[in-house]
């Protein structure tokens, strides 16, 4: 049942869906390397803006730099983007009033965006949204960004519940359903170090359902449990669950997964998280009406439904179909936005 209501030319969608998810994966590798000068209204990542006579790095981002330390992991964004630039909203634009400069909220969630690791035929359109805010890391302030994948269905695990029984009698009816929307998410906290001039993933959370796989970095610099598809302590992948979408760090692990091992991955296909500035949810003490209950961006859905990320609503991925996923309101509280 599932699949047949939530199918309303969702599947028409796809081809654009994908195509904008790769074109923005492209723009934004481009943008670390190929930066906007002060003067320049295009997008990628921006310069910052110094208001009131704060520490002016030797070169933002604009110049044309080299990696000093271009064989040590982590990504290089410029001398200029530092945990000083980004941390101290009193030099520069903190719209959202959380202590994370604009400039490095936007800089780093398009640095940092995930990759999924997806199955073609599966049912993947999705409209994500993104918050940032300082976080407590292993030196220091670090930056902890949740990237809210927003998907629009959830057809319910491949096993079924003929063939395994037994989910159903310990989980209850329902258990082997589907839904109305998919409110997974993936968290990455991540800090700077001064001495490679690199920015690292120190852990991450992957959303599983309603609860989370983490990894730590360690005594390494980066978590070494995840696989990451260009610098290692960069951007990580995501082995994403056939028709559930929950997140796993290999093949074999998502697998083993979910209710039963309900959960598995056929991945043949890889794709960017979508995260530009216009993405940004603000945070719960500023945030404008446009970043919390949004329409759809899609113009092939229905105009009326919203879906909320600060106001308690149950996700239904522009819907407003029942049952639907948990709120992504819950999901943010619970990682202290």
């Amino acid at each position: 049942m599932q699949r047949s209501l939530a199918g309303r030319s969702l599947i028409m969608a796809t081809g654009s869906l994908r195509s904008f998810s790769m074109l923005a994966a492209g723009f934004a590798l481009l943008g670390v390397f190929a930066c906007s000068t002060p003067t320049d209204s295009g997008s990628g990542l921006e310069k910052p803006m110094f208001s009131n006579g704060g520490i002016q790095p030797t070169c933002q981002l604009g110049c044309i730099e080299t990696d000093s330390s271009p064989t040590q992991p982590g990504i290089f964004l410029g001398s200029g983007f530092t945990s000083d630039v980004c941390f101290d909203p009193s030099a520069q634009s903190d719209t959202d009033a959380d202590g994370l400069s604009d400039f490095c909220e936007k800089n780093l969630a398009l640095a940092f965006a995930p990759e999924l690791y997806l199955a073609e035929s599966d049912r993947t359109e999705r409209e994500p949204r993104w918050v940032a805010r300082p976080t407590t890391v292993t030196n220091g302030l670090g930056a902890r960004i949740v990237y809210m994948l927003s998907y629009y269905t959830d057809d319910g695990p491949v096993v079924s519940c003929v063939s395994t029984p037994t989910i159903e009698f310990f989980f209850g009816d329902g258990a082997c359903d589907g839904h109305f929307g998919d409110s997974e998410a993936i968290v990455l906290d991540v800090y700077y170090r001064a001495d490679w001039k690199h920015w690292l993933v120190e852990k991450a959370f992957y959303s599983k359902h309603d609860t989370y796989n983490s990894f730590f970095r360690g005594s390494k610099s980066y978590p070494i449990a995840l696989h990451y598809p260009d610098k290692k302590g960069g951007y990580p992948r995501a082995f994403v669950a056939y028709s559930k979408h929950a997140n796993y760090s290999t093949d074999q692990s998502c697998d083993e997964g979910g209710v039963l091992q309900s959960d598995n991955c056929v991945s043949d296909t890889f794709e960017r998280v979508v995260a530009g500035a216009q993405l940004n949810m603000g945070s719960r003490a500023s945030h404008t009406s446009e970043q919390d209950c949004v329409h759809s961006s899609n113009p092939i859905l229905p105009p009326e439904p919203v879906e909320c990320y600060w106001t308690e609503k149950r996700f239904s991925g522009w819907s407003d179909g029942s049952p639907a996923a948990g709120s992504y309101s819950a999901r943010l509280s619970n990682l202290s936005f």
